[in-house]
């Protein structure tokens, strides 16, 4: 050391352990180093320690530079503030479950980068918050981690409130028409064993094997904006789901199993990519099959199409009717704004108890048969009927009693029977009731079975043809019953009919009757198990100049008490009639022209005559 400098030997003076402002001892002597000009020299002010060489010395790192300046204590201070206002993160260790809890401060919140996993320290504990992570691609099976929370509501898993409603692309549907979506549906289905929701976006979903349903499933699709009767008229997309064979069912219930709760909703059902005229072999839309007690209840169609059907559209089929006991109840069920094209046939009851179906508003169009009621009744409202009608087969034989078949507010246009009620039962005194109110009726309706058809405020401009007996036609004051005829046969009458003018000019072909029943026979109703009151009468439906005009019930029973309403006329016999004539009936009178002499038969043999003059 000289004068004003250092000058170190084999000595490393960095800017870490010599500045500027740190104070240079050798001995007793002390002095400040002004400056380090490398790492082996220093500048210090005159020394007055005189010259020292090889001497030993110490740095006494003093230097203001070693300390922070004004701007970067303020800066700190800033940092502080907003920690102890607004909390900082404890970083959770990847190798931990959860953070440590000897650390952190009440309400502080701790991060795991990692699994981007949260925890707020809550009463002195660790409480796990969840992993949002909005606009971040999460893989699927990491949704049982990510929790979401709605205002006001509980954490619950993004994986739950996605299966809430299940969209069938997340299963793999394509809805191309081409791809097979049939895994896709079985795997949505499967995955809501308890019920939910099931979103069919638009498109053509190709399904080649049967469907299973079951409890609490609601299915979806998106609504056409533009329709008429239900069809989308537009350029949108339905959601359609297609069934690709000749002779399966779309949808199957599990026989044996009861079933509930299960809604479709803007959703195309057909047997075809693209629906056609013609309908498709023998498959099926929806094939509810079952017996008692498994029963199926409250279903529900909203704005849904079903065609090309060659079965059923759908069909309610239990395999035991009609002696089922007790019966299996498929209801109740609602139909709201559908419509059914083309299909063999729409609708088939063909169980003894579906009684409260529904149907709103739905269209049917260019079926065989919009509705075959095989055994039970249902309530039709506001429907519109083009080319097949409905088939009422009241099926089985000896007196059966069936609920009632209702149509209010519906409208059947030129085509086939509109109504047609088949397979002739027992004649019976307790009719199977049709009711229809306020209907416009541009088809024919046959009647061929005993029913009890009423009309009221209704329009008819084709013929009602009765072919079978036991037909009771109820016609009140505000129905206009066809321009042509009523053709009725033996046993069938029309009863409270009241003509409107000439505007409506009406043949009947058969008894009008108000009141008691009126029915025409070959005689009087004797043994069986319909049960007659008094007054009913059963005029004679092969009269013969002698024969009873007919029969009155005087006492009511089963069959009742019957006595002749009268003769018609008289037999005229050349001679006396004994042992010659047989009377029609007891107490026939006969005349004897050669004798002028008046016969009367107190029995009915061929010796019974006795002469009242």
């Amino acid at each position: 050391m000289n004068g004003t400098n250092v000058t170190g030997s084999g000595t490393i003076w960095s800017g870490v352990n010599v500045r500027p402002g740190d104070i240079l001892q050798i001995g007793d002597f002390q002095t400040v180093i002004t400056d380090v000009t490398d790492t082996a020299h220093l500048v210090i002010p005159p020394w007055g320690g005189g010259a020292q060489a090889g001497a030993a010395y110490t740095i006494w790192q003093v230097s203001p530079q070693r300390f922070a300046g004004a701007q970067a204590m303020a800066d700190v201070s800033t940092a502080v503030g907003a920690w102890n206002s607004l909390g900082y993160f404890v970083f959770v260790d990847p190798a931990l479950s959860a953070p440590d809890p000897s650390i952190g401060e009440e309400n502080q919140y701790a991060f795991q980068p990692t699994t981007r996993k949260y925890w707020l320290k809550t009463g002195g504990v660790w409480v796990f918050q969840g992993q949002p992570g909005i606009g971040d691609v999460l893989a699927a099976n990491h949704l049982t981690d990510v929790t979401l929370t709605a205002s006001g509501g509980v954490a619950r898993s993004a994986a739950a409130m996605i299966l809430d409603v299940g969209n069938i692309k997340n299963y793999g549907a394509v809805g191309d028409g081409v791809a097979d979506d049939t895994a896709a549906f079985q795997a949505a289905i499967a995955a809501l064993p308890g019920g939910g929701r099931i979103f069919v976006p638009r498109g053509f979903h190709r399904i080649t094997a049967s469907l299973t349903l079951h409890s609490g499933l609601t299915f979806y699709g998106e609504s056409c904006i533009s329709r008429v009767f239900g069809l989308p008229t537009g350029t949108e997309t339905p959601s359609h789901i297609f069934i690709d064979s000749d002779n399966l069912p779309l949808f199957v219930n599990v026989s044996g199993v009861s079933m509930e709760s299960v809604n479709f909703t803007d959703i195309s059902f057909s047997a075809r990519l693209t629906p056609t005229t013609t309908p498709r072999g023998t498959a099926t839309g929806f094939l509810f099959e079952g017996s008692a007690p498994s029963d199926i209840k409250n279903l529900t169609f909203n704005r849904c199409q079903f065609s090309n059907f060659g079965g059923y559209a759908i069909r309610a089929y239990d395999p035991t009717a009609p002696s089922a006991n007790p019966d299996w109840n498929v209801c109740p069920a609602t139909l709201t704004d559908c419509t059914f094209l083309y299909n063999t046939i729409g609708i088939s009851f063909e169980t003894d108890n579906a009684d409260f179906w529904q149907l709103n508003g739905t269209a049917f169009f260019g079926n065989v048969y919009g509705i075959v009621c095989t055994r039970s009744g249902i309530l039709v409202l506001n429907q519109c009927f083009g080319g097949g009608g409905i088939m009422v087969i009241t099926g089985g034989s000896g007196t059966q009693i069936r609920d009632s078949i209702t149509f209010i507010g519906c409208q059947y246009e030129q085509g086939t029977a509109m109504l047609q009620v088949a397979d002739n039962m027992a004649t019976q005194r307790t009719y199977f009731p049709i009711k229809m109110i306020s209907c416009i009726v541009e088809s024919p309706i046959l009647l061929s079975a005993s029913c009890h058809f009423i009309s009221e405020g209704c329009r008819y401009v084709n013929n009602i043809e009765v072919t079978a007996s036991g037909v009771l036609i109820d016609s009140y004051s505000d129905s206009f019953l066809p321009t042509t005829h009523i053709n009725l046969v033996a046993g069938s009458s029309v009863r409270n009919y009241v003509t409107h003018g000439t505007d409506y000019p009406v043949g009947i072909r058969g008894p009008i009757t108000d009141g008691k029943c009126i029915r025409t026979a070959s005689a009087p109703p004797s043994g069986g198990t319909v049960a007659y009151v008094a007054g009913d009468i059963t005029y004679n439906s092969s009269p013969t100049t002698g024969s009873p005009s007919g029969w009155v019930c005087t006492a009511s029973g089963t069959p009742g008490t019957w006595d002749m309403l009268g003769q018609i006329g008289f037999r005229v016999h050349g001679g006396s009639p004994v042992g010659t004539v047989t009377p029609n009936f007891l107490g026939e009178e006969l005349l004897d022209n050669t004798t002028a002499k008046w016969w009367k038969s107190i029995d009915v043999g061929i010796t019974n005559w006795v002469a009242l003059n």
